[in-house]
């Protein structure tokens, strides 16, 4: 039986929900594409330092302008899979 992360991580656009469940991080992304691709990387990491059991993305824009964006974390997800 799988059991459910301990602490989680996520990377969110806009403020955190007013109820977050105990363990739950909320880090605010930048809204505009080029801001979010410029701190992908050092967010990433930053979770990954924190030692998180999960963490998880909030579902990218889907306009043109983030498509880079959606490519560029799919590799980096793809690297944590490894």
């Amino acid at each position: 039986v799988p059991v459910a992360p301990q602490k989680v991580g996520v990377l969110g656009f806009g403020s955190a929900p007013q109820a977050l469940a105990t363990g739950v991080q909320w880090v605010e992304l930048p809204s505009q594409p080029t801001h979010f691709a410029h701190s992908l990387y050092a967010l990433l990491r930053e979770l990954d330092a924190k030692d998180f059991d999960a963490f998880y993305i909030e579902q990218l824009p889907t306009t043109p302008e983030w498509l880079a964006v959606a490519d560029r974390l799919n590799r980096a997800a793809a690297a944590f899979e490894s």
